[in-house]
């Protein structure tokens, strides 16, 4: 067992122990105060000497440097501890001063930023490095912070940090994305879209704004930069920002936009913008441009409006002709008739007929040449006996009306290049227009003269003239000159639209020319001129052999009157008939008669004329027989299909009678 300590030698370990306490304590303290930055110096005493260690210049500059920086910062340690802060760090992560000394730094920041706080923290003990971190402060919210590392020299300890709050910036940056992506989509509207304040100041516009108004609208006052107007009980009046804001609802309002001597007509529609108070901070006006839509309502209302009217002519100029042919028809059937009355009311019936027949084939002229159904056959011709012919052709209008006609001396050298029958309706044309146009006793002259490469033909008249607003229209389908009730000239207004499109398939143009109504009008072709040909080519008309004897003839026709009629035309020619009215009766007719023609309907009951014909053909006994389509329907599609079929000619109802005569008796003479 060791010795006992005697009391004194307890005393004095229990003195030493505490004077190693109280050092201890002692040394304690001067650290705090040397790490507070409270001690300059330090004396330390040996036995044999006594040394001053001083603190680091460096070390206090910091310190110092730390409590004068505006900006949040602290020094770190290289594993990310924090040595010394300032008072803005402190507030900028929402801890009390004295706790952050030894805290971790990636104890401030949100837990997706921590891997690149440890890259920074590396990275910044070597040269200067910089990221933006998310951090999280004492409350929980995380704050966009710029984390800026710097090395320092005489700090071995560890880099500096600065931070700095980018929230302000990174909200304007959101400010600036969002104006920009919001007059990206502006831009991207096809209507005219207008921000404006609550004074009717542009603050925003798409870029059709810019096109409809043809300048920079921002900053402008709405009411400057796009003076509206609208119509209010029949008066057109200005429509200010005010007015148009002081509406609870102005949704699909029609508004019109004059400017540079043109009207756009716009859809208006208005939304409004507010304050977080509920009270109005200004508005978004959508225009929509539908100027283009109203010009085609417009131009479908007058369409609409000139086929109305032409119905109604139409009905008219049909029941003309066909008055005089009823009263031919009573005044046939009347027994006590003078014979040479007869002759004129059946001169008169052929005539009006004739008209029905001319207004019927315009509109299938004009129907044909819209759907690109017209070919013409062009070839070199004499313009002397273009016009000749057309003045033939417009001869007893002239006469009817009294008119003095005048063809003036056509120069031989003038020659076109066209389809001979298509340009003489085109003359023709233009002068029954002038015949009808101009009160009895008129003056019509046709001229024509040669202009460089191009041949001028001229149609003057002394009659009722053209108003000026209907100069560019009266080529159109259905316009008519004169749109009076009283209307005595006639015509379906179809005549000047077949010439216009006639004359534009030659290559040319035509126009019109008055000083206003009573003063007469010109109707102006040009052509391109042709060069003459070597010698003379014309022929002369081919005229129908004199046949005789008797033909077989087979009319296969389901209108009973039609079929009647006609086999009664040719009875009058010398010839036999014999009549069909379905294609069972015509096969069996066909076998029986053994007919040198057979004249065949297109649209019949249960079998085609076309299936007819191809059947007919089948038979040997009628390999000789002539097989001729007679029908409504004249477009080129159909005479193809007929010919197809195996008809030999193609004629459209009523049958031209001089026609049928020149090919019956061509058949008769073979």
């Amino acid at each position: 067992m060791p010795d006992q300590l005697s009391p004194p030698d307890v005393n004095a370990l229990l003195s030493e122990n505490a004077r190693l306490r109280q050092e201890l304590e002692e040394s304690r303290e001067t650290l705090r105060a040397i790490r507070a930055g409270e001690v300059d110096a330090v004396i330390v005493e040996a036995e044999d000497h006594t040394k001053v260690l001083t603190l680091g210049a460096a070390e206090q500059s910091y310190q110092l440097v730390l409590a004068q920086v505006p900006h949040p910062a602290a020094l770190l340690t290289l594993d990310g501890r924090v040595l010394q802060a300032n008072e803005a760090f402190a507030a900028l992560v929402h801890r009390d001063h004295d706790q952050l000394e030894g805290a971790q730094a990636q104890d401030l920041i949100a837990p997706t930023s921590v891997a690149s706080l440890h890259i920074l923290l590396e990275v910044g003990a070597e040269r200067e490095a910089e990221a933006e971190l998310l951090l999280r402060n004492a409350t929980g919210q995380r704050v966009p912070v710029s984390f800026a590392m710097r090395p320092l020299k005489d700090n071995p300890s560890g880099p500096c940090l600065l931070l700095t709050d980018v929230t302000a910036e990174r909200a304007r940056d959101k400010i600036v994305s969002e104006e920009i992506l919001a007059q990206s989509i502006l831009d991207q509207v096809a209507d005219a879209v207008v921000v404006c304040d609550r004074t009717g100041r542009i603050r925003r516009a798409s870029k059709a704004v810019e096109y409809l108004i043809g300048g920079n609208p921002i900053n402008r006052d709405f009411d400057d930069a796009l003076p509206l107007r609208h119509h209010v009980s029949g008066d057109d009046l200005p429509l200010r920002f005010a007015e148009i804001v002081a509406q609870s609802d102005t949704r699909g309002w029609e508004v019109i936009y004059p400017h540079d001597g043109h009207v756009s007509h716009l859809i208006l529609s208005t939304g409004f913008l507010y304050d977080t108070d509920g009270s109005v901070r200004g508005a978004v006006l959508t225009l929509t441009d539908i100027t283009e839509r109203k010009r085609v309502e417009q131009a479908l209302e007058l369409a609409d409006r000139r086929k109305n009217e032409f119905l109604a002519i139409l009905a008219h100029e049909l029941r003309n002709p066909l008055a005089p042919i009823s009263n031919g028809i009573r005044l046939l059937r009347a027994e006590q008739v003078a014979p040479h009355i007869r002759e004129q009311a059946l001169l008169l019936m052929e005539r009006q007929a004739h008209n029905m027949v001319r207004l019927v084939d315009d509109l299938m002229d004009v129907s044909r040449i819209t759907r690109g159904k017209i070919e013409l056959k062009k070839e070199k011709l004499h313009l002397a006996e273009v016009l000749r012919v057309a003045a033939e052709t417009s001869e007893p209008l002239m006469t009817q009306f009294g008119h003095a006609f005048t063809l003036e001396p056509i120069d031989d050298g003038l020659w076109v290049k066209g389809d001979f029958t298509r340009l003489t309706q085109v003359f023709s044309n233009l002068l029954n227009n002038a015949a009808k146009y101009s009160e009895p006793g008129g003056r019509v002259v046709l001229s024509a003269r040669r202009d460089g490469d191009r041949i001028v033909v001229s149609v003057a008249d002394t009659g009722i003239g053209i108003r000026a607003d209907m100069l560019d229209r009266i080529f159109d389908m259905f316009a008519q000159a004169d749109d009076s009730l009283e209307r005595a000239h006639g015509g379906l207004g179809v005549g000047l639209t077949l010439v216009r499109n006639l004359v534009e398939m030659h290559g040319g143009a035509v126009s019109a020319e008055s000083e206003g109504p009573g003063s007469g009008s010109r109707f102006i072709v040009t052509l391109p001129a042709a060069v003459a040909p070597g010698g003379d080519n014309g022929q002369e008309p081919v005229k129908a052999p004199n046949g005789s004897g008797a033909l077989r003839i087979l009319i296969v026709e389901d209108n009973p009157a039609l079929a009647q009629t006609t086999g009664w035309l040719v009875e009058a020619l010398g010839h036999d008939y014999r009549l069909a009215h379905n294609g069972k009766d015509a096969l069996v007719e066909a076998e029986a008669f053994r007919p040198d023609v057979i004249m065949l309907d297109i649209g019949l009951p249960g079998m085609n004329g076309y299936d007819i014909c191809r059947a007919m053909r089948q038979n040997p006994t009628l390999a000789s027989t002539l097989f001729i389509a007679q029908t409504g329907w004249g477009q080129t599609e159909h005479k193809q299909m007929a010919t197809a079929a195996g008809f030999h000619h193609h004629m459209v109802k009523p049958i031209d009678y001089d026609r049928l005569q020149e090919l019956l008796a061509i058949r008769a003479k073979t």
